[in-house]
């Protein structure tokens, strides 16, 4: 399954580009490239730079084994398409490239059932929960999971800070809320404590990743503002 994923994934990289720009048709070459960029910067996927020419885009649409396409580029795309457009993956090819984003950016979360609440409208069920196994199967050499000891060693009655500090025990990994909701707690309806949590603990820290505004005026609808939670252990 692992090597099978893998061969999906690159072959359905080039696909996944074309559909970022062809669900775009507003957007001329250059701006999707800076979209694509800034939307890579603001999920943490990349360090801030310059964006990408357009003329990239292109090439990464000619390359049709994927072996040119960076990681980055595919994420990015796929989260684009699903805030900006209602693409849902069709084809096994997209499925895999959408399982890889769902994994690469949701990195705490580790059972294909756990990403539903997640799932874009009209997906083949069925479909997600395969090819979102064999892309946690895929990823099992570099997904951080220390967490998980660090949160079976803490008593029943551990308070809100304790879990979220046990779930932060990389620093070099941070997660996004959602994560930190789901895997500290185990549900998605938590968002105050984990506010109370930040806003009162001096063992977290909160990393603002922004970009200058000039640079995305063309693009009033995107945030492009992301909180993401370190420890400072």
């Amino acid at each position: 399954m692992t090597q099978n994923f893998a061969k999906s994934d690159l072959n359905g990289r080039s696909t996944i580009v074309y559909l970022f720009s062809l669900r775009l048709p507003s957007l001329s070459p250059a701006q999707k490239a800076r979209l694509l960029t800034f939307n890579a910067i603001r999920l943490g996927l990349i360090e801030p730079r310059s964006p990408v020419k357009g003329e990239n885009i292109r090439t990464w649409i000619n390359d049709r084994e994927g072996k040119k396409i960076q990681a980055w580029v595919v994420v990015s795309s796929v989260d684009c398409l699903m805030r900006f457009t209602d693409w849902t993956p069709q084809k096994d090819e997209e499925f895999a490239c959408w399982a890889y984003t769902m994994t690469r950016l949701y990195q705490l979360i580790d059972k294909p059932d756990d990403f539903s609440l997640l799932y874009p409208s009209g997906i083949d069920e069925q479909k997600a929960r395969y090819w979102l196994t064999a892309a946690l199967k895929h990823s099992e050499a570099f997904r951080h999971d220390s967490y998980r000891e660090a949160l079976n060693a803490l008593s029943v009655d551990a308070d809100d800070t304790a879990r979220v500090i046990a779930t932060l025990t990389d620093k070099f990994k941070p997660c996004v809320e959602y994560e930190l909701l789901f895997t500290a707690f185990g549900a998605g309806e938590w968002e105050e404590r984990i506010r109370n949590v930040v806003s009162g603990c001096d063992l977290i820290s909160v990393l603002h990743r922004s970009i200058d505004g000039k640079e995305l005026e063309d693009f009033e609808t995107c945030d492009m503002q992301s909180t993401r939670f370190y420890s400072l252990r």
